[in-house]
């Protein structure tokens, strides 16, 4: 019996068929990537609003999530290599360090 763990942990086993998308893959985690960093400001910016952003470092989050959701969603409808491709690449390897 030949058992692959990704066979094992993959949807297939739900349901037998590969499911079918009508957007891309890549498009989809662009768009997860883009509501991800608007929760993430909704709740830093609700977080931070609390100390009335007193200490100046905590506009960081608050002013980067924004940049980073405008280049996610750029890339999300032009998906090719070019400028906003290097942009968002840059801003998520900011949001590293952030």
């Amino acid at each position: 019996m030949k058992s692959n763990i990704a066979s094992v942990f993959s949807y297939k086993w739900i349901t037998k068929e590969p499911i079918k998308l009508s957007i891309e893959k890549t498009r989809l985690i662009l768009l997860f990537i883009v509501l991800n960093y608007l929760i993430v400001f909704l709740d830093v910016t609700i977080a931070h609003a609390g100390d009335a952003f007193s200490p100046v470092y905590e506009w960081i989050p608050v002013v980067f999530c924004p940049l980073a959701a405008i280049a996610a969603l750029l890339l999300l409808f032009k998906p090719k290599p070019g400028i906003i491709n290097t942009l968002h690449m840059g801003l998520n390897l900011l949001g590293i360090c952030i």
